[in-house]
């Protein structure tokens, strides 16, 4: 198999312009990617009618594929776009589903979490309750002793 050079190519696309706006160019060109670099300027030319023909029935071809499967490959596109939604939809639903049960396994922790504090806190308030309570006995009962010795001490003024 022999070898093209892109840039000597015919149809290469820094050469595209040139070779379909000159057909001297284009024989040049042919002359130059051939074989046998001494073909004549007939030769070339007649490549160029050829090439001109199957320029015309390729893109007559290429418009009957398109006009025959242009819809049935836009159906197949999107039914290939449904099945690939569905996938992704399946996929989504699974990862869900595990996001819910962790999820819901978090919440189960942090419930029994709150549920140990809320009861250390409501442990800690009763004893705060209780010895507040103490204190406040205490400041009583003090408060009738100083209030029952200046009742003493008023009655021995008044007395």
């Amino acid at each position: 198999m022999r070898l093209i050079n892109p840039l000597r190519a015919p149809y290469s696309r820094l050469r595209c312009r040139d070779y379909l706006m000159n057909p001297l160019r284009r024989a040049r060109i042919h002359s130059e990617s051939s074989a046998n670099t001494t073909s004549s300027n007939a030769q070339a030319y007649e490549h160029w009618l050829t090439d001109k023909a199957d320029i015309r029935s390729n893109a007559r071809m290429q418009l009957s594929f398109m006009m025959a499967y242009g819809f049935a490959g836009l159906f197949s596109y999107y039914q290939i776009n449904q099945e690939i939604n569905k996938k992704l939809d399946a996929r989504n639903q699974e990862i869900n589903k595990k996001l819910d049960a962790r999820n819901q396994e978090i919440n189960k922790k942090l419930d029994a979490r709150n549920q140990e504090i809320n009861k250390k806190l409501d442990a800690s308030n009763q004893e705060l309750k209780a010895s507040f309570d103490e204190k406040l006995k205490l400041n009583v009962d003090l408060l009738t002793v100083q209030l029952s010795e200046i009742k003493a001490i008023l009655r021995e003024r008044q007395g």
